[in-house]
C-alpha cells in the first residue's frame, strides 16, 4: 500500500524503523566488543572486570559504530523521501536520543559521563544529518 504521506514530510514508520535499528546495532556491537575483549584479549577474568569494561568501552563502541551506522540511515531515510532528507535526518538523531536517554537513565547504576553522552548525540546526529545531504547531493548531481 503506497504512503498516503506527503513527500515533502519525514516518512515515520521509516523513522521509528531507522531508530530500532540503530538501537539494535549499537548494542550488539557493545556486546560483541565486550565478548571479543573477554575471550581473545583478557581471558579468566572475573565477570565483574568484564562489566566494568563494559561500561567503560560501551560509549566508544557506541560512538565509533554509530558514525557508520547512522550515516548510513540517513541515506536510507533520504533516498526513500529525497525532499525530506534533512527533516528525516533529524527526526531519526531527536527519536534515538529520547529512547536512548531513557534508556540511559532507566538502566544506570553509577555515574554517567555527560559529556561522553553529549559527544556520542552530537556526532550521531551530524552522521545522519551528511548521509542524507550526501544522499540527495548525490541525487541532485545525477542526469
Amino acid at each position: 500500500m503506497p504512503s498516503t504521506t506527503p513527500p515533502h514530510r519525514p516518512h515515520w514508520p521509516r523513522i521509528l524503523a531507522a531508530i530500532v535499528i540503530a538501537q539494535v546495532t549499537l548494542i550488539a556491537g557493545a556486546v560483541g566488543w565486550v565478548a571479543i575483549y573477554s575471550y581473545l584479549i583478557a581471558p579468566g577474568q572475573p565477570i565483574a572486570a568484564y562489566q566494568a569494561h563494559a561500561q567503560v568501552s560501551g560509549p566508544w563502541v557506541s560512538l565509533i559504530l554509530g558514525v557508520p551506522v547512522f550515516f548510513v540511515l540517513g541515506r536510507w531515510l533520504a533516498r526513500h523521501r529525497p525532499t525530506a532528507a534533512r527533516a528525516s535526518a533529524i527526526a531519526l538523531g531527536a527519536g534515538y536520543v529520547i529512547i536512548d536517554l531513557a534508556i540511559l537513565l532507566a538502566a544506570a547504576q553509577g555515574a554517567i559521563p555527560w559529556g561522553m553522552v553529549a559527544a556520542n548525540y552530537i556526532v550521531k546526529l551530524g552522521a545522519a544529518w551528511f548521509g542524507a545531504v550526501s544522499s540527495t547531493a548525490r541525487a541532485s548531481a545525477a542526469p
